[in-house]
């Protein structure tokens, strides 16, 4: 069976955003499981800051996990991620500097499928990056939270 792949330079940007305790990790984890299954070349990151569960692996707070390459920052990404890989998965958003948007944009013009989990503000109480793009080539998935803080 032929697995169906879009075209090179047809890359677009997934945003999963939300606050703590919402699931975004685990969404992203789906997403990567699923493009896994679906045979596609897939590498994933996330800041060296973030070292709460694993250094190696984007670890939910429900415990699901997946490997991944920690990088400290953007412009990182763009020498780390391979000419034949297909979707980019990147956790924790908010933790990168301020050109991981022109990053992720550049990646979208390379053909790749990119992933973006972020918070609703950055560490420093900066809103988190915006990922403006051509409106055909991203999506945004706001997550919500039931946990009581």
């Amino acid at each position: 069976m032929d697995v169906v792949r879009h075209q090179p330079n047809q890359g677009w940007i997934e945003v999963i955003v939300g606050s703590m305790f919402s699931g975004k990790s685990e969404e992203l984890i789906r997403r990567l499981r699923r493009a896994q299954i679906a045979r596609q070349r897939v590498q994933i990151f996330k800041p060296t800051l973030d070292t709460r569960y694993a250094d190696d692996a984007i670890v939910s707070h429900s415990e699901m996990r997946i490997s991944s390459r920690a990088v400290a920052n953007a412009r990182a990404l763009l020498e780390l991620v391979e000419d034949d890989t297909e979707v980019v998965g990147i956790d924790e958003g908010q933790f990168f500097d301020q050109e991981l948007p022109a990053v992720v944009n550049e990646l979208a013009n390379r053909g790749k499928r990119v992933i973006v989990v972020t918070g609703h503000r950055c560490s420093d109480g900066r809103n988190s990056p915006s990922f403006q793009t051509h409106k055909r080539r991203r999506t945004v998935s706001a997550m919500a939270s039931d946990a009581m803080l």
